[in-house]
């Protein structure tokens, strides 16, 4: 769709500024589609982040913050897509662009900011690997904490608020459109695809983590150890009391003495009454 885009302006449209501002399928590629994968992207992040920090309130604003940016972008991609050019551009529509960029933005940046925490704070993080080069891990840090989505959801959020730049003056935030949905897709595939030595693409089946979830979980696991298996000091020592019981079993009943004083009362059994089969 973005190659078809760049024909209707650049190769179709050669010479006619009129071709320039039409949106073609610009609105599908760009605002509608990337905010749905934007979505599914997030959303999975915030599972993840929910999942190895346990934290509510950042994982809820990072929720909202994805919703908002989905309504905003499939908003405004539908009203552009019936207005037709950017000329036509209707300046009451800018809360949609502007939820748009700025739910991106917020989202994109906690979630960078969390999963970066989370894997530098990891001490298998540097270790695990040692064969690996800088460049290697560098990519690795930036891709898989979604870094390079943030920065490109920013970009989207400067080309909507600085007013030269802005529409309808310009067009410019298609641009970090067409590639904010990619990075979404590559972020979310290794993020995946980042287990190393594992046959199902470093899922783990029974709990659905990969790797790194899993040195992460190991590294808090070991810092909280103490904390939850040490014994509070205001509490009282524990007593343990034992009893014990026999139970004896006669098969002759015969051998059994009572005494007398047992079987006195007429509502007893006397021994003589007692028959064994």
């Amino acid at each position: 769709m973005t190659v078809a885009d760049g024909f209707h302006w650049f190769v179709y449209g050669f010479g006619s500024i009129k071709k320039l501002g039409e949106y073609f399928l610009a609105n599908f590629d760009s605002p509608i589609l990337c905010s749905i994968i934007a979505l599914i992207s997030q959303g999975v992040y915030c599972w993840r982040i929910y999942y190895l920090s346990r934290w509510k309130i950042p994982t809820i604003i990072i929720g909202i913050a994805a919703l908002t940016q989905t309504a905003g972008g499939i908003g405004i991609g539908i009203v552009n897509q019936r207005l037709g050019t950017i000329e036509e551009w209707d300046p009451k529509f800018n809360v949609l662009m502007i939820l748009w960029s700025t739910g991106s933005a917020v989202a994109d940046t906690l979630i960078a900011s969390i999963m970066t925490y989370l894997l530098l704070s990891s001490r298998p993080f540097e270790s695990r690997k040692k064969r690996s080069t800088v460049m290697t891990k560098l990519i690795r840090l930036v891709i898989e904490t979604n870094v390079a989505s943030a920065l490109v959801a920013v970009a989207v959020l400067l080309t909507t608020v600085i007013t030269p730049i802005a529409p309808p003056k310009t067009s410019y935030f298609l641009c970090p459109g067409y590639v904010l949905g990619k990075l979404y897709s590559n972020s979310f595939i290794t993020m995946l695809n980042n287990g190393r030595g594992t046959g199902n693409g470093g899922l783990d089946k029974s709990t659905g983590s990969n790797q790194s979830d899993n040195l992460v979980m190991e590294r808090a696991l070991q810092r909280n150890s103490q904390s939850y298996y040490r014994k509070p000091s205001h509490l009282p020592p524990i007593t343990v009391a034992i009893q014990t019981e026999t139970a004896l079993r006669m098969d002759d009943v015969s051998e059994v003495t009572v005494p007398k004083s047992q079987y006195d009362d007429d509502t007893l059994p006397k021994p003589s009454d007692i028959r064994i089969p």
